[in-house]
């Protein structure tokens, strides 16, 4: 349309066949990309609207939520030999159209989980993050981080995050670090869109069974496995609690931890729990609910699940 063709029609006074010519045209790049399935709608600059994506960041964890307006990461990701923010946060996060973060949760200190957010907040803006309360006061924490506001999680907070809300689990208030930094995690319940989801961090099984003593509603239609699918996490107590349709597990293909254990994903399968697999699938994404189903799908968008 733009190009010495049209010019040269309209000087031969071909307005018509200009017109008709730009009108196909303008057609063609809307409607081809989406019937071939390579573009989310039949506007050029719309984009599909995915609430929670549990993103690839190899062995680690990261998880994107999308509310409205507001947009939060759990967790980074992170190997010390790369800069994950630079090479795949940003750049995901910009093609989905978020220049911003209004949250970053670190669940605890592990770099798999928290070099990434320390490493986005140096090139993008991000309002508030959120480190465990067992630590606050403890200012090497929160060291290298840039963010507007600082902020502690325990047991019984809520974040509202749009039309989504995060309701903390644990740990509880007042209690000291444990000198393993796993059994410090954050845990918390996402709701959104109808549906709840147990996010566990790294928890292991010692501070699952401190959630159940304390009398805690696990009840989750998925579980994000704790622990990369460790067999030191996901004990059968907790599973029944939790009662998950579903479960999610992140971690890295062929990593050298051997997570998924045997164990994980023997329980998982002999209780009919649906297992979706970051490093098997990608990144996954929650598209929403659609008669009384939950959709999941991964990004090259050759796998899709419906669960009940």
């Amino acid at each position: 349309f733009f190009s010495e063709r049209r010019y040269l029609m309209c000087r031969k006074s071909q307005h018509g066949r200009t017109l008709a010519l730009a009108s196909v045209i303008i057609a063609a790049s809307c409607l081809l990309p989406a019937s071939l399935g390579i573009s989310d709608g039949y506007l050029p600059w719309s984009r599909e609207s995915r609430s929670v994506v549990f993103c690839d960041v190899g062995q680690g964890e990261c998880m994107h939520i999308s509310s409205g307006a507001f947009d939060a990461l759990v967790d980074g990701g992170g190997f010390r030999m790369s800069n994950i923010a630079e090479n795949t946060l940003r750049p995901y996060l910009l093609k989905n159209g978020v220049s911003s973060l209004d949250l970053a949760i670190v669940t605890h200190p592990d770099s798999d989980h928290a070099l990434g957010i320390r490493q986005l907040s140096q090139i993008m803006p991000i309002k508030t993050i959120a480190f465990s309360c067992v630590y606050e006061g403890n200012e090497e924490i929160s060291e290298g981080y840039r963010a507007d506001e600082i902020i502690y999680l325990g047991a019984g907070d809520v974040l509202e995050l749009g039309a989504a809300r995060i309701v903390v689990l644990g740990p509880p208030r007042g209690s000291p670090p444990k000198e393993d930094d796993n059994e410090n995690c954050i845990v918390c319940m996402l709701h959104i869109e109808g549906v709840r989801m147990l996010l566990t961090a790294d928890i292991p099984m010692e501070t699952e069974n401190l959630l159940l003593d304390a009398g805690v509603d696990l009840r989750c239609d998925l579980l994000k496995v704790g622990h990369h699918g460790s067999a030191g996490s996901t004990g059968e107590e907790f599973l029944a609690a939790a009662g998950p349709g579903s479960a999610l597990i992140s971690c890295g293909r062929g990593n050298s931890y051997g997570h998924p254990a045997e164990r994980v994903i023997e329980l998982l399968s002999e209780l009919g729990i649906i297992v979706l697999r970051v490093d098997e699938h990608g990144a996954l994404a929650f598209k929403g609910m659609a008669d009384g189903f939950m959709i999941f799908e991964n990004a090259s968008k050759d796998a899709i699940w419906q669960i009940g």
